[in-house]
């Protein structure tokens, strides 16, 4: 069939859309079975290839020419500003400034980079987007091996932005199990959030969840875009699976203070077509950025145009005129040579031909023989295989059981993981992570500089007992080490850590044992700053899939960042709460894993 196809992966289905033209011609979904992809990472894989398989058969779907989403959860954007230099040294010096800007590695990340300002500035804006290697790996990996194989993806939350094609706007994405709350500022997204959401809620339930995470955002906004600050008049948009039920929808509208609007459409649609359900998909067939002109006193040229993830190591690489050239000049000369041929070897082409066919023989009788040998050696490998792995199951008497228990200490020790990396305050760094038999251990620094411009750095590193699941709960107890007496500016730096170890404590209840260790103190150099966080995820049982929880995400804009999921006592995450407002510490949940392809991707898409 021809026409534009997108994909659009959420946790309890797969959305399929097909557009000729302007025009919506067919669309459809497959339902997901629970826990096959969840909070955007992956946890079964051939479960999802399956599926994504079966709804290209079904629905008779062109494999060369999709366009897929990619979930916001464990996104990082910021925006920067660079002085105008040549083409030839910007990625250099993209790179260099992304590597400051960036709250995680970019050895973690798929880097992509577009200009939001004018390109003859003197100083240009430029829009930064990581998003994590084993996420977008992983897709990829289920669409090739399904037979599909994508020309772009775009990142959920952005392309959400491009239909109402507003300089201001809010744009709330309702789904089952997540919410994407999407703050259009100056035509550029400045913030977007993916937060998790319970399955099971009520409709009052996730109006309240909802509800809380909006006005969360919208301070945070406010306390850090103060040049731009959102009226009453803002139009807000609903999209998304439960976007369409009434008592939601009056619900949350009920909730809020600001215009909302029916969401518009640049495409046509038949009669009856759930528009809010398939506004990701919309999304995704249009090409390009919005058209030229202004919309609500905003230059429509400014805003984010359309913004392909897809790292160049997947995209099809085109022949090059040169390559074509010598394949044309080459079949020409054969052309041209080949009747003289035919005609000076005519008297020996019978000879030549039965040679051939005896040499083709004997190489297929031996070719035959070595597979037979082949096929020996593999058939004993086969049966040493099976007598052990019977022997193994022999001593498992439980199998499932063991295997659940495996795969629910892995998801605890990630939420773990997830829970503390979204606490860290603006003035503490996270030097290392690392998990093991049940205890995560954390160390990092504080950083504190008085007015004169002097500072003290103090090194801490928390150990957090984790019991096991069937365990009855405890009194959590803290231990502390190393305490040292010093001036306030030490004593913040305690203080911090200290709170930051609390509010752990506060915000879980499996942590069985809280142990603070104060390891040194000393003065403050900017040459000593960490280049980065070491992660190790430790002894994972069964060594399946990965899930890393991720939490809900939040990394703000604009070297921004608005936390993830926290509470009001924040500590320096998110919309800040006691704690203040966040600054570069994005709360980005676990940050995931190396993806199959090492190192960071860097590429120019504007």
């Amino acid at each position: 069939m021809s026409g534009i196809v997108t994909i659009n992966i959420e946790s309890t289905d797969i959305r399929f859309l097909v557009v000729e033209g302007k025009q919506v011609k067919r669309w459809g979904s497959i339902p997901l079975e629970p826990d096959i992809v969840r909070e955007g990472m992956i946890l079964d894989h051939d479960a999802l290839c399956g599926a994504i398989n079966e709804l290209i058969q079904v629905n008779q779907l062109n494999k060369g020419n999709a366009v897929v989403s990619l979930s916001g959860f464990q996104s990082v954007h910021r925006i920067i500003d660079l002085p105008k230099v040549p083409r030839k040294l910007l990625e250099g010096a993209i790179l260099n400034e992304a590597k400051r800007a960036m709250p995680v590695s970019l050895d973690q990340l798929y880097l992509s980079f577009q200009c939001v300002s004018e390109k003859d500035a003197e100083i240009r804006h430029f829009f930064l987007l990581g998003v994590p290697q084993n996420l977008l790996d992983a897709e990829v990996k289920c669409l090739s091996q399904a037979g599909m194989t994508p020309s772009k993806i775009n990142l959920k939350p952005l392309a959400l932005a491009k239909i109402p094609c507003r300089g201001e706007m809010l744009v709330v994405d309702i789904e089952l199990e997540s919410c994407d709350i999407v703050v259009v500022s100056g035509g550029i997204p400045t913030i977007m959030r993916s937060v998790t959401m319970h399955a099971d809620y009520s409709s009052a339930e996730r109006a309240q969840h909802i509800l809380e995470e909006f006005e969360r955002t919208l301070r945070f906004c406010e306390s850090s875009y103060l040049d731009h600050l959102l009226g009453p008049e803002t139009p807000l948009f609903f999209t998304g699976m439960l976007a369409g039920d009434e008592d939601l929808y009056n619900e949350i509208v009920g909730g809020v203070d600001y215009a909302v609007e029916p969401l518009p459409s640049p495409l046509k649609y038949p009669s009856g077509f759930p528009l809010v359900q398939y506004a990701v998909n919309i999304a995704l067939a249009l090409k390009g950025g919005p058209p030229a002109g202004k919309t609500n006193g905003q230059d429509t040229q400014a805003l984010l145009v359309d913004l392909n993830i897809l790292p160049d190591v997947y995209r099809p690489k085109a022949p090059s005129a040169k390559r074509i050239f010598a394949i044309a000049g080459a079949t020409a000369g054969v052309g041209l040579v080949f009747p003289l041929y035919l005609l000076a070897d005519s008297t020996s082409t019978e000879a030549r031909q039965l040679q051939d066919e005896s040499n083709r023989l004997q190489q297929e009788i031996n070719r035959r023989q070595i597979k037979i040998k082949e096929a020996e050696q593999r058939s004993e490998e086969l049966k040493a295989s099976i007598a052990a792995a019977k022997t193994a199951l022999q001593g498992i008497p439980d199998l499932d059981g063991y295997l659940e228990e495996q795969r629910g200490r892995r998801i605890r020790g990630y939420d773990a993981l997830s829970l503390a990396v979204e606490h860290v305050s603006e003035e503490t760094t996270l030097t290392s992570i690392s998990q093991k038999d049940g205890i995560i251990d954390l160390m990092g620094q504080v950083v504190l500089i008085d007015e004169s411009g002097s500072g003290k750095q103090v090194r801490f590193n928390i150990s957090l007992q984790i019991p096991p699941e069937s365990a009855e709960s405890e009194d959590i107890t803290t231990a502390i080490s190393g305490w040292q007496s010093g001036d306030d500016l030490l004593y913040e730096g305690y203080r911090i850590v200290l709170d930051y170890a609390d509010r752990l404590r506060r915000e879980t209840d499996w942590f069985g044992e809280v142990q603070v260790h104060f390891m040194d103190v000393s003065n403050y150099s900017p040459e000593e700053e960490s280049d980065g966080m070491y992660i190790d995820y430790g002894d994972q049982g069964d060594g399946g899939d990965q899930d890393d929880g991720g939490g809900d995400q939040d990394d703000g804009g604009g070297g921004q960042g608005d936390g993830s999921d926290q509470d009001d006592d924040g500590g320096g995450q998110g919309d800040g709460g006691d704690q203040g407002d966040g600054g570069d510490q994005s709360g980005d949940g676990d940050f995931g894993f190396p993806g199959d392809v090492p190192g960071s991707l860097l590429h120019d898409v504007g």
